[in-house]
């Protein structure tokens, strides 16, 4: 339509709900692939405001701007 067009794109999330049994899958299967290494942004931040560096962590700040039609 003149209007734009609709469309439904599905979005998938995988929440651990069992931190203990999903780490014991992951090591007694050997199934690293289902597992992600990443690095707490809170933790990282605290640490950069109080002046200390993590090591082998790159801290990356974007600022968003956002206009609220009246």
């Amino acid at each position: 339509s003149e209007f734009g067009t609709a469309y439904i794109n599905p979005k998938f999330t995988a929440t651990v709900k069992d931190r203990e049994a999903f780490l014991k899958f992951v090591i007694e299967n050997n199934q690293w692939d289902a597992l992600d290494a990443r690095a707490n942004k809170t933790y990282i931040q605290d640490a950069a405001n109080e002046g200390h560096e993590v090591p082998g962590v790159k801290l990356h700040s974007v600022n968003i701007v956002g206009i609220r039609r009246a």
